[in-house]
């Protein structure tokens, strides 16, 4: 197999013995220097169990993983990968120019998203809610995105009955694949029938207001849009608005999904 030329997945780069404290803690994916400094500031950061007041103090590389915030350790990683558990009424978008007016997500993340590059995998829309996935990392938010690697994306799905209530015609129109206008047609899919207005739903392409142009076809409206999950990342008891960081072991299900496996994934 080729090897893949994922920044994260190349082998370690040998790397200067000492590095600034705020530099580390800011590429840790804790904010910029400056919120970092208010960290250490207000005496959040220590060493082995020594309290840091110095933003410019070397620490060596054997030390890094002594470092702790507010006594829990700091992974410090250059790439980075969350979850939100996307509320109603955002755009997904970053900025006030894409959103002309309307809130925006990035009214919702924390400042060092913007310093580090941090952005959603593909689109919710508006009032659609559940997760959504941000990260910096180029290769891996385009494999997640193309169709090539069928990642699954699942959704439960409330709908105004325009023409008959969820049944099995309609579970295997969609696991045929169907025509959904514009000369598309949705590819294979999974549908659950929950209630007679309520189904679970699953996709692997991603094509524009794939979901509800499906329930269209089917004679149905879309009334609420929820995902569950995102490739084998799962919506937990996260919170309306909630962001989070991703745990190791839910990155390398990332990487494996996306078919970066054959390399060992680093955690620092």
């Amino acid at each position: 197999m080729k090897k893949s030329s994922h920044p994260i997945l190349k082998k370690p780069v040998k790397q200067e013995k000492k590095m600034r404290l705020d530099r580390i803690l800011a590429n840790s994916g804790l904010g910029s220097r400056k919120d970092v400094k208010k960290l250490i500031k207000n005496a959040r950061i220590s060493l082995d169990g020594q309290i840091l007041t110095d933003p410019g103090r070397k620490i060596d590389e054997d030390q890094k993983d002594l470092l702790c915030l507010d006594n829990e350790p700091i992974r410090v990683q250059e790439w980075l990968y969350y979850l939100m558990h996307k509320p109603a009424g955002y755009l997904t978008a970053m900025n006030q120019t894409e959103g002309m007016g309307t809130a925006t997500l990035g009214d919702l993340v924390p400042d060092f998203f913007f310093h580090k590059k941090i952005v959603p995998v593909g689109r919710l829309d508006k009032d659609t809610t559940g997760l959504l996935l941000f990260t910096n990392d180029g290769i891996l938010h385009h494999r997640l995105l193309s169709p090539k690697y069928k990642i699954p994306r699942t959704y439960e799905v409330s709908v105004k009955i325009l023409d008959h209530c969820f049944n099995e015609d309609d579970v295997k129109a969609v696991a045929l694949g169907m025509d959904i206008g514009s000369g598309e047609s949705s590819g294979p899919g999974e549908l659950t029938i929950l209630e007679s207005d309520r189904a679970r739903l699953t996709l692997y392409e991603g094509k524009y207001h794939e979901v509800k142009r499906i329930m269209e076809a089917l004679g149905k409206k879309v009334v609420h849009l929820h995902r569950l999950s995102y490739g084998p990342i799962r919506l937990g008891n996260e919170k309306t608005g909630q962001i989070r960081l991703l745990e190791p072991v839910e990155v390398t299900s990332m990487f494996l999904a996306c078919g970066l496996d054959d390399i060992s994934i680093p955690l620092n």
